[in-house]
């Protein structure tokens, strides 16, 4: 239920309580009405900023072609010389297989230390 308020009687404020809530209404009018100027102004100048972004874009693309590089870290090293294991882990880690979070990277490094030393 939407919080609503009842209207108030305002017959029986005197005329000075009156005229004070009437000023106090016409501030707040007053800097809604400024603060939505201020408002639409803002929102000019992001449509405006907006429009030169996707124009500028536009531009790039239009000039030069877009060339697609292989970005696939598996693929760019293929023609190198990694063991089976390397390229496995790496084709893992792409596909979110045996990832681990890391949230205390001190307590990340004794662990892998005391596996190290465990298998040595």
């Amino acid at each position: 239920m939407p919080n609503t308020s009842t209207p108030k009687d305002y017959s029986q404020y005197n005329e000075k309580q009156l005229f004070n809530f009437l000023n106090s209404v016409d501030k707040q009018l007053i800097k809604a009405e400024n603060e939505q100027k201020k408002a639409i102004e803002k929102f000019k100048e992001i449509q405006a900023k907006k429009q030169m972004i996707q124009q500028a874009l536009a531009k790039k693309f239009n000039e030069t072609p877009i060339i697609k590089e292989p970005c696939n870290l598996c693929e760019q090293i293929k023609d190198k010389d990694y063991n089976q294991e390397t390229i496995q882990a790496l084709q893992d880690a792409e596909n979110g297989k045996n990832l681990e979070t890391i949230e205390d990277f001190s307590t990340w490094i004794k662990e892998v230390k005391k596996e190290m030393n465990a298998k040595n």
